[in-house]
């Protein structure tokens, strides 16, 4: 064996996660991780891997990221894309960069439109050829969806919209139908307007079935995308600040002392029984 690739979903979050890397050489990284890193660490433990990387296709607004938990509790650094917003130290990816993970690649590509510093990761696997075989695509690319242009607010939303039409138009599509997308999100989210229920696609499928991408000019298609959308989850704000800040820790839970009889009636007289 050698390529892993696993996709870990969050039931109510509709929120996609990945651990990707090589088992042969022992090494792995986490694409988009959720605050719960234990899911991580174990599967980690179970397949033989060690950690390198934790990367965030972008700031995100409908989750607590998990970044600055692995890295606390496993020396994990930070991927992400380039901005000014991150208040934490994060190795800022542009067009172009690469994580080396074994003998699987991670290409990072410059994909705004849902935000402005997003990046998309295509995946190479040297056994199978010089060719990427597939593309995490964040919030960007959804099954019969697209990622949200507005929830930025500030009157970025049409900005955000036509940059989205170049990512989706210029970069995504032509990479070719075989290519297979792993979104960050499955239905039910509300960083789309109405994500499709398959949480794997390729790029082929996404051409014919996802409305998003039928063909319009750039001008047709941020009327399109900007029509109907539903209001902003309130929370997303809040969120946001807090993941561009970064996490407060929270580590494992504690360790709890045993306690005699005697200590123990002394607590409870002291905290009161209820």
């Amino acid at each position: 064996m050698a390529l892993v690739l696993e996709q870990i979903n969050v039931e109510g979050l509709a929120q996609l996660s990945y651990i990707v890397g090589d088992d042969k050489a022992g090494v792995a990284a986490i694409i988009d991780p959720r605050r719960d890193v234990d899911v991580y660490l174990q599967r980690a433990r179970e397949i033989g891997v060690r950690l390198i990387a934790s990367v965030e296709t972008h700031i995100h607004a409908d989750f607590v990221s998990g970044s600055h938990e692995l890295k606390a509790r496993m020396g994990v650094p930070i991927y992400g894309g380039k901005t000014e917003d991150y208040q934490f130290d994060v190795h800022q990816l542009q067009e172009g960069d690469k994580i080396h993970i074994g003998s699987v690649t991670l290409r990072a590509l410059h994909t705004p439109g849902h935000t402005p510093e997003h990046i998309s990761l295509l995946i190479y696997d040297s056994k199978q050829g010089e060719e990427p075989f597939g593309l995490f695509t964040g919030d960007t690319l959804f099954n019969l969806d697209v990622g949200r242009p507005d929830l930025l607010g500030g009157g970025t939303e049409k900005k955000l919209a036509a940059q989205l039409y170049h990512t989706l138009f210029d970069k995504m599509l032509p990479l070719g139908d075989r290519i297979e997308i792993y979104p960050c999100h499955g239905a039910g989210s509300a960083c789309g307007k109405s994500i499709g229920d398959r949480r794997q696609s390729t790029i082929g499928n996404e051409r014919i079935f996802n409305p998003a991408l039928q063909e319009r000019s750039e001008s047709e298609f941020v009327e399109w995308i900007m029509s109907e959308m539903p209001e902003p989850p309130r929370h997303y704000a809040r969120l946001k600040k807090v993941n561009a800040k970064g996490a407060p820790v929270v580590g494992c839970p504690p360790t709890l002392q045993p306690l005699t009889p005697d200590e123990f009636q002394q607590k409870m007289q002291e905290h009161g029984s209820d």
